[in-house]
């Protein structure tokens, strides 16, 4: 498509266990689903749930933290898209007021068209966090493709809830 476009994608359901933790470092997993809500003609996979996981080393160096996540995603396979997906992502976060945090993510992700080379997807995301309150973020970032491989640019909208600190 020529020009912009500006619809919903996909949205992610997700839970994520802490259960290692000793300052400054902590481990962790984040799972969940990909809900097929974007618009069928957006060239995703618009009829089956995918599930996915993602482990999350953290080292907290106050204003920065740091974290190494490699994840796996399983997607309905069909013949022009791979079913296993890769992820390999580091990001850095930079706490700017008590309640307002910056973030630098660089990902490699495996590249879903099973028609074209084994390359690797690259992309990097600039974002904000707010923390509205205790427990309930908002972020705004925007992600852009640094291979031709990458994903067309991209504003990327999220909310956090979280049960525990």
């Amino acid at each position: 498509m020529a020009g912009t476009d500006r619809r919903l994608g996909d949205t992610n359901l997700d839970a994520k266990w802490r259960f290692f933790g000793r300052a400054p470092w902590s481990l962790g997993v984040r799972a969940g689903v990909s809900a097929p809500t974007a618009d069928d003609d957006l060239a995703l996979r618009h009829d089956r749930f995918s599930p996915h996981a993602i482990l999350i080393a953290t080292g907290d160096f106050t204003p920065f933290t740091i974290d190494a996540n490699p994840g796996y995603a399983r997607v309905p396979a069909d013949a022009r898209q791979r079913g296993d997906l890769y992820h390999l992502s580091a990001a850095v976060t930079v706490e700017s007021a008590q309640r307002l945090f910056f973030v630098l993510d660089t990902a490699l992700d495996s590249n879903p068209d099973r028609t074209a080379d084994k390359s690797f997807a690259a992309a990097v995301l600039f974002g904000t966090i707010y923390t509205v309150h205790p427990g309930l973020d908002v972020d705004v970032g925007f992600r852009t493709g640094l291979n031709a491989a990458g994903p067309a640019q991209q504003w990327l909208l999220g909310i956090t809830l979280r049960g525990a600190p």
